[in-house]
């Protein structure tokens, strides 16, 4: 099996020659596929995150959301002990790039892990069993360690293979979505 770092230059290479148009339309669909899953219609609360690097545009589906959901983001708060805070923000005008070149909160409430009703998971890949390729940086696996909501992966179908490598600290996720719909791991959330 390719090691972890190896295969994220395979698949951070393949998302970054994916058109622009191509990624927007296929962040489109992806978008709608949240939007319709009972997951989202039923969550009160949801955590966001900004796309970077290619990856799914979910902002005007967090922007849509805001009359009706509290919608959230992730931000940096420690970069030595890899630390991820959730702000609850009102405006897409409350993000701003943060050290890493993503969007994140700079106003907001902060929030508590247990009032997140569905996680959205940034990705390079996932496998079958709901293993997750990040960036390497561990942040999002310490957050999401201590998250009971669903955490689902959200990538383009070219981004979902066989088999990734495992690792002790790796949270898997309950399920993905795609262009080509949602996918869950656990009968509970279809």
């Amino acid at each position: 099996m390719i090691p972890k770092s190896g295969l994220r230059q395979q698949m951070l290479l393949a998302r970054t020659q994916m058109g622009e148009a191509e990624c927007a339309q296929k962040s489109a669909r992806i978008a709608q596929n949240i939007q319709h899953s009972d997951l989202f219609k039923n969550a009160k609360t949801v955590l966001f995150f900004a796309a970077h690097k290619n990856e799914p545009f979910l902002l005007p589906l967090a922007e849509a959301s805001f009359w009706y959901k509290t919608v959230c983001f992730p931000r940096v708060e420690d970069v030595h002990t890899r630390t991820l805070e959730v702000f609850a923000v009102s405006s897409l005008w409350d993000l701003q790039e943060g050290q890493y070149g993503i969007l994140e909160p700079v106003r907001g409430e902060p929030l508590s892990p247990d009032h997140i009703d569905l996680v959205l998971v940034p990705a390079l890949a996932i496998d079958a069993q709901g293993n997750r390729l990040g960036y390497g940086g561990g942040f999002f696996d310490r957050f999401l360690k201590n998250i009971t909501a669903p955490k689902i992966g959200v990538v383009f179908s070219s981004q979902i293979l066989a088999s990734l490598p495992r690792e002790s600290h790796d949270i898997p996720l309950d399920g993905w979505v795609t262009e080509e719909g949602i996918f869950p791991l656990r009968a509970t959330l279809s």
